[in-house]
């Protein structure tokens, strides 16, 4: 019996040595083939970005050029009949959102290839949101919404690029206004805390349904509402102005209440001077 234990014992050693040995072997395949697979994706996603840029950055001049014949033509739109003048007005609508389109692809092409270019200076709050507010007057006074801007005494400074913050801006201010009712109200102010600055757009528009929220960033996602159908938009503004913001050193966050409204607010980092 102790003979054939001895046995047993070394032959289930032997069967252990030999089951290690090709457990190591097919760990070390599936590794190989995992890293072979990963490599693949890599690549299929570096041609899918390099694909979009190219495309988006080769529509660009079409695109100009059609808009730059549609201006030349707006010219002389008073003495076309109504019917034509509401075509032209469609087109025009129709090119400017493509060309929005196009930039916005152009810039997630530029930041997932990290070729986005952030310059991080000391700006000045207040001169930015008025000069957005002033571009977004005029759409918001067709629809009788007013934009109210509750300026701080003194007005404090972030280190940002003055370009991407303005863009951030005009966007959430943007969307404040399109997904607003008419007659509404969209309330900006500046919050200034110890180690940084908070600016909060909110309006008094649809809101965003419960369910919706956790996608409000995604790229393409648009909240589709009976009041907003007819709205035009490429879905990517949220998704860029959160990238903008993370990439400046900051953080958004936004609430919002189905049917009275939603809140965006944005902190990047106060400048010490």
């Amino acid at each position: 019996v102790a003979i054939q234990n001895a046995k047993s014992y070394a032959l289930l050693q032997q069967f252990n040595q030999e089951l290690e040995k090709r457990v190591r072997e097919r760990t070390d395949q599936l590794k190989n083939t995992q890293e072979k697979e990963l490599a693949k994706a890599k690549e299929v996603n570096r041609l899918k970005d390099e694909f979009v840029f190219i495309a988006a950055h080769e529509l660009q001049t079409p695109v100009t050029v059609i808009r730059g014949f549609l201006d030349l033509v707006s010219e002389a739109q008073s003495k076309f009949p109504k019917d034509i003048q509401d075509y032209l007005n469609s087109m025009k609508n129709a090119s400017g959102n493509l060309s929005q389109l196009i930039n916005d692809l152009l810039e997630i092409a530029r930041s997932e290839n990290n070729t986005i270019k952030i310059e991080v200076k000391p700006i000045n709050t207040t001169t930015c949101i008025k000069d957005e507010i002033k571009k977004i007057k005029p759409i918001a006074d067709r629809r009788n919404i007013k934009i109210n801007f509750k300026m701080p005494k003194k007005s404090p400074k972030i280190m940002a690029d003055l370009i991407k913050t303005k863009e951030v801006i005009g966007n959430l201010l943007n969307n404040a206004v399109k997904y607003n009712k008419e007659n509404g109200n969209v309330d900006l102010s500046i919050i200034e805390r110890d180690d940084d600055v908070v600016i909060e757009v909110r309006d008094t528009g649809y809101g965003i349904a419960e369910k919706e929220q956790r996608k409000i960033f995604q790229k393409f996602f648009r909240s589709i509402k009976r009041e907003t159908i007819e709205v035009t938009g490429t879905g990517l503004g949220l998704f860029i102005t959160r990238m903008l913001i993370e990439k400046m050193g900051g953080k958004i966050m936004f609430s919002s209440v189905e049917g009275k409204g939603s809140t965006f607010a944005f902190s990047l980092p106060k400048a010490k001077i």
